[in-house]
């Protein structure tokens, strides 16, 4: 899949380490958010984009397998990769059993990681189209839908001003809302207005 428009949060108490790996999936053309702690992390905002959390299993306060258990009784769902310098057989079929996408044992390969982000970000992106099609406001099946929807993916969480066209009742104004809801604005009002087209008429014709 392409990394475009995705992206990894990572949480590690170690900056040394938290900024190691940041820069490391960054090298891979994925964002990267960070934090410093399982607390700071559950505070923070998240854009409805395809991402994974890369999350140290040793934090102090909020460990890691106490994160994972939190998100999971709020109901959000983010596929895992826990990291430990000392990882034991029960640690790991635990946090496992609990969702978690890989776990690895520190010092890892760099294409060991990069692989399991990778796996990852196509098994979110792949949960959220499936979502997005049974949502109720866009439903499709086709090879073209299947397009809309990872243009949205891409598009939403950047800057750019996007031009959506098409034939009226084809769904330009559900497009437009999805890209806001995925947007960094999502907590903002979503604006509709209705421009028509001149006839070229005079005035008196």
């Amino acid at each position: 899949m392409s990394t475009a428009g995705a992206l990894a949060y990572v949480v590690d108490d170690d900056v040394s380490a938290r900024e190691g790996v940041a820069r490391l999936i960054r090298s891979a053309g994925v964002m990267t958010k960070t934090f410093a702690s399982g607390e700071e992390f559950l505070a923070s905002p998240r854009p409805k984009m395809p991402s994974c959390l890369v999350l140290d299993l040793n934090l102090p306060g909020l460990s890691g397998l106490d994160l994972q258990q939190a998100l999971a009784q709020s109901g959000v769902q983010v596929p895992i990769i826990f990291l430990s310098g000392h990882g034991d057989i029960p640690t790991t079929v635990r946090a496992l059993k609990a969702g978690a996408i890989n776990f690895l044992t520190k010092p890892f390969e760099d294409e060991d990681l990069l692989n399991a982000v990778r796996q990852c970000l196509s098994s979110d992106l792949e949960e959220q189209v499936q979502s997005d099609e049974t949502a109720g406001n866009m439903v499709g099946q086709s090879a073209g839908f299947h397009r809309v929807v990872s243009a949205i993916q891409v598009v939403a969480p950047t800057d750019a001003a996007v031009l959506i066209q098409g034939e009226t009742g084809t769904g330009k104004e559900l497009v437009a809302r999805a890209i806001h809801d995925r947007s960094g604005s999502q907590q903002g009002t979503f604006y509709q207005s209705e421009l028509r087209r001149d006839s070229g008429n005079a005035p008196g014709e």
